[in-house]
């Protein structure tokens, strides 16, 4: 499962860069998020497939994203 505490300082700066946020914003229900979900799901995306586009992000679905990312997903108490 992805965590976002896995990412390299690299990764995380390009997700900031691209979403144009502080990664410790992700979350904050005030603020428009679509651009940051692409953003970090590229990123975990080209960790599997180096060819894989941010512009290939945006034809991703929310729940496509939500769902490969893991979020609403509880840890299992075992791991």
């Amino acid at each position: 499962m992805f965590s976002i505490d896995q990412l390299t300082l690299g990764e995380i700066a390009t997700v900031e860069e691209l979403s144009g946020e502080s990664i410790t914003s992700f979350g904050n229900g005030d603020k428009p998020m679509a651009k940051s979900l692409q953003a970090l799901y590229f990123v975990a995306k080209r960790r599997e497939d180096r060819k894989f586009t941010f512009k290939e992000a945006e034809n991703v679905t929310m729940q496509e994203a939500t769902d490969y990312l893991g979020f609403g997903e509880t840890a299992d108490p075992k791991e």
